[in-house]
């Protein structure tokens, strides 16, 4: 028996060129080489459909990015905004705290000049002469600095500075009792009168309390300063009115 020989397919593409006398042109391929060459067209076509799809990728990845630089742009706004609003308010609070140490320095500073026994120690009017305060101790004892004051019957004893209400009890002199008013601030201002104390030991006092009211047998005020655990001249600090 003969054996049967199978054909191999054979494809034939026609080629017309146009122009004079319209050409036609045959050409054979095996099968296999016109699949190889289908294959290769189709794996360009993926190839490139993959390219495209990558290119979108992109696109799409970059739209994404600068959504997050708009999105982080306007998140810097907002801070940029807030720390503008807070310096502004710091510097509020800022003038706020100097304007309120500048009054607490001021009322600090009416104080202690309220506190330093400058004032006049009398309501009215008086004569006014200089003293040793020590002087029945004798010569050679401790000079003593003081002014005495005589004025008319009615007159109020009243105190020089704001302070505390350090003695009250008798004198060791002749003017029968003696008032010691603390300032608080080094200063000491010491009243002796005969009549009676109208203020007890520990009472805080403005300037210009009523300590003592003279009367026909008190008419005279032995005044002194004490700074500083030491006595000094009531006239350096005594504030004289015309």
């Amino acid at each position: 028996m003969k054996k049967k020989t199978k054909k191999k397919k054979r494809y034939t593409f026609m080629l017309v060129t146009s122009g004079t006398g319209d050409a036609v042109r045959q050409i054979q391929m095996p099968s296999w080489t016109v699949k190889t060459i289908i294959g290769v067209i189709v794996m360009v076509l993926v190839i490139c459909s993959y390219g495209i799809a990558n290119v979108i990728g992109g696109v799409t990845v970059f739209n994404g990015t600068s959504k997050e630089v708009e999105e982080l742009t306007n998140q810097n706004l907002e801070l940029t905004q807030q720390k503008e609003e807070l310096t502004n308010k710091v510097a509020i609070l800022s003038d706020t705290v100097n304007q309120k140490v500048e009054e607490e320095t001021a009322k600090a500073a009416e104080t202690a000049e309220r506190c330093k026994p400058t004032g006049f120690p009398l309501s009215g009017t008086a004569g006014m002469t200089e003293a040793n305060a020590n002087e029945a101790a004798g010569a050679g004892a401790t000079y003593i600095p003081m002014v005495i004051f005589d004025a008319a019957a009615g007159t109020n004893v009243i105190t020089a500075g704001d302070g505390t209400v350090a003695y009250v009890g008798p004198d060791d002199t002749d003017y029968g009792n003696m008032i010691k008013i603390d300032h608080g601030n080094g200063y000491v201002s010491v009243y002796r009168n005969a009549a009676a104390a109208r203020v007890s030991e520990g009472d805080e006092i403005p300037r210009g309390t009523v300590i003592f009211q003279m009367d026909e047998t008190s008419t005279r005020l032995g005044y002194e300063i004490i700074s500083n655990d030491e006595f000094i001249d009531p006239l350096s600090l005594l504030e004289i009115a015309g």
